[in-house]
């Protein structure tokens, strides 16, 4: 790697605005009326009929909620039912994904088991009378009738569909409940609940609850019956016992290497303290790295356990100073100071309710805007595909806006089968998600404690990659501040602020005003490839050496692009291509990042913003190709077909062309919006987003000069000071 050619900036100077292209043809719809109308009818009878037997209590406002399947046809935003909603004024509440085998399909080969929308529509008896009346007498306009048509089923949200989980043998639990609390009623909802609860012998702890789009979490008391009972509330979406914390502790027993001569602080400041950090755990329990680390602590009136501490403070030890080995005489200065929140204690870390937990996290974001944070904990359980927790929902919406980078430990149940697919808040799609790998040298792999993917889809890649986090054979050593010696331990713990580190290398060692989508975008852009199944290790094994990030050899270019995009703005971006004689087959690796607002009670459609990206070889031409191909990533290619890859916040894929099929190559890219799955009433704010390209030409050693030549708004990003990571 040359340390000559430094990565470049300015990438967004290059592009310009293009014509929206013309769009698809007729669709082909696979039922008439007629076919929908007498199933309907029935369905729809039958609907109100139940409804009707339910307890007055368990209706806020009278209002039941039917779920209506959509025909796998009709996914995208632009089929969205408006029409019949506000013919009849349901009102959507939430969607979940389903699985269907529809009646008739428009495709010549038949298939099972499609994936489709089930959207939660809540109206009065009246409300759905009407829409039956109008079923019977088909007196409705076209446009009604042409979202009726799209309707696969009509049926009630059962209460055993919104027991999640239960554990048959304890009586009085604490459970999470899940309501759905649209905008303009949610008082209403809540005032409702609380008063079926205390019918069903159930106690609803109002004061503790959280928030999230339109959906809110609470804590509820409850006995095995009153737990049944209250699932016939027509406004809960989902009822389980509170799954216990995990603080993810180590996966070996952790060694305090006593007989080795401890490494010594350094005697600087931080190298960059304007950089805002935030490490969230057990505490720190010592001033012995005051000079970079300040601790929050939260007056319980409990004493934290030295295990929570030893914890917390090897996790912020590995942001200050990374890992060491067992020869480190002096730890490094550490890029930026670290404000530690002590958000465990002896009650929090051993209590299942995670809501305390979760409401001094966020306040602390709130009241602070950091550049980067790390968790290491959160909700023990793996992610459901149809459902969104709390501590994902919360983290996403707080991190929508791009200007913070958040790693989250995916867990350590990778070895529990059955149980360990990677663990809340490591699903979100807004930040970073780590696994461990097994070494930091070659021949890696995912260590096998460290939980797996995918993940939900927006979100499927996951986790986004891995780090050394150490096992039995090579332990991760770190310097223990409470302990005050090194110590050898294990787990994904300790890989998730090691790539947090990383990524404030990046920021604080280039002059550029480096975004924390441009940071995230880098660390994935530079990830070192493998064979390993993306389930396993995401996009690959985070690069730990900044020259690789910083530096180009003399037969490539790598350049940053920073932009924002307005809805439905069709943009080129030409990526940096060199006119010279080319003498070797062209790589192309790209990687587009950006932050998305999110809708947790529409888990299908969860991200609220979305990406076009069309590859063009040859810039003059009309031919494009598929360049991410993200069909790859999808389990079922119905899915892909759905347009769901669109909604991705990370894009990232290197290909190999002939260096005679390409001519000035470009981007094509279209920024989409929706808002519950429809398109929004109202254009909203622009898209940032963050773009890395690397064109490499091999056997041309004149492609750096060239680019530098040929593009003068490209300018390299010089660094502050020379820096390298040690791992």
């Amino acid at each position: 790697m040359s340390q000559k050619n430094l990565l470049l900036g300015f990438g967004e100077t290059l592009t310009y605005n293009i014509d929206r292209p013309s769009s698809g043809g007729p669709k082909s719809h696979p039922y008439s009326f007629s076919d929908v109308k007498g199933i309907l009818t029935e369905q729809t009878s039958q609907f109100i009929g139940r409804s009707h037997d339910l307890p007055e209590l368990a209706k806020p406002g009278g209002r039941s909620v039917a779920r209506v399947t959509l025909h796998p046809a009709y996914l995208a935003k632009s089929y969205y039912p408006e029409n019949l909603l506000r013919a009849f004024h349901l009102s959507d509440i939430g969607s979940k994904s389903v699985r269907v085998t529809p009646r008739k399909q428009t495709t010549k080969i038949k298939k099972e088991n499609l994936e489709t929308s089930c959207l939660y529509l809540a109206g009065t008896e009246g409300d759905f009378s009407c829409f039956l009346s109008a079923l019977e007498t088909e007196e409705m306009a076209r446009g009604t009738m042409n979202d009726v048509i799209k309707i696969e089923e009509l049926d009630d949200f059962q209460p055993e569909d919104k027991i999640r989980k239960l554990d048959t043998e304890i009586n009085d639990r604490l459970l999470e409940v899940v309501l759905h609390t649209p905008d303009g009623h949610s008082s209403e909802i809540l005032d409702c609940f609380y008063e079926f609860a205390k019918t069903c012998n159930s106690s609803v702890d109002i004061d503790r609850s959280v928030n999230v789009g339109g959906l809110t979490f609470l804590p509820v008391i409850a006995d095995f019956a009153g737990a049944i009972e209250l699932a016939k509330f027509t406004f809960l979406r989902v009822l389980r016992d509170l799954p216990t914390l995990r603080v993810n502790e180590p996966q070996i027993l952790r060694n305090i290497l006593s007989s080795k001569t401890q490494p010594a602080l350094p005697d600087k400041d931080a190298i960059n303290p304007d950089i805002r950090v935030a490490v969230f755990d057990g505490g720190v329990g010592t001033n012995t790295i005051d000079r970079w680390c300040d601790e929050v602590i939260y007056d319980t009136g409990h004493r934290t356990s030295p295990e929570l501490l030893k914890h917390g403070a090897d996790v912020t030890s590995t942001v200050l100073f990374g890992v060491c080995d067992e020869n480190t005489v002096s730890l490094p200065v550490p890029y930026c100071n670290v404000d530690h929140y002590r958000v465990l204690d002896t009650v929090t870390g051993r209590d299942p309710d995670l809501f305390d937990v979760l409401r001094r996290i966020t306040t602390a974001l709130e009241e602070k805007q950091y550049d980067f944070f790390n968790l290491s904990l959160g909700p023990r359980v793996p992610i459901e595909d149809d459902e969104v927790h709390v501590w994902t929902s919360k983290l996403d919406k707080y991190l929508a806006t791009g200007k913070s980078l958040a790693t989250i430990a995916i867990g350590n149940d990778g070895e529990i089968e059955g149980q360990n697919r990677i663990q809340p808040p490591a699903d979100l799609v807004n930040g970073l998600s780590v696994g461990a790998a097994d070494t930091c040298h070659a021949g890696w792999k995912r260590a096998s404690y460290s939980c797996i993917g995918p993940g939900r889809a927006p979100g499927i890649v996951k986790p986004d990659g891995v780090a050394f986090g150490g096992d039995s054979i090579k332990p991760f050593t770190l310097f223990s501040p409470y302990n005050n010696s090194l110590v050898h331990t294990a787990g994904t713990s300790f890989a998730a602020p090691l790539v947090l580190r990383n990524a404030i290398a990046i920021k604080s060692s280039l002059e550029h005003d480096m975004s924390a989508l441009a940071v995230k975008a880098l660390m994935i852009h530079n990830v070192e490839k493998s064979q390993h199944d993306k389930k396993e290790v995401g996009w690959g094994r985070f690069n730990s050496d900044l020259n690789n990030v910083v530096y180009c050899d003399d037969n490539e270019v790598t350049v940053v692009y920073r932009g924002e995009l307005t809805t439905s703005q069709y943009v080129r971006i030409p990526l940096p291509f060199p006119s010279i004689e080319l003498k070797g087959n062209v790589t192309i690796k790209a990687t587009f990042c950006f932050a998305s607002d999110i809708d947790p009670e529409h888990p299908i459609n969860y991200t609220r913003s979305g990406l076009v990206v069309t590859f063009r070889p040859k810039h003059n031409a009309d031919s494009t190709k598929s360049f991410f191909n993200l069909k790859s990533l999808y389990p079922t290619e119905q899915e892909f077909r759905t347009d769901g890859h669109k909604w991705e916040t990370t894009l990232h894929k290197e290909q190999a062309f002939r260096n005679t099929s390409l001519d000035k190559p470009c981007f094509d890219v279209v920024y989409q919006a929706r808002e519950m799955g429809h398109s929004p009433y109202s254009d909203g704010d622009a898209l940032p987003y963050a773009l890395v390209v690397t064109v490499q030409v091999k056997n041309t050693p004149e492609v750096y000069n060239a680019i530098r030549q040929e593009y003068q708004t490209l300018s390299p990003i010089p660094l502050r000071q020379e820096i390298r990571l040690q791992v």
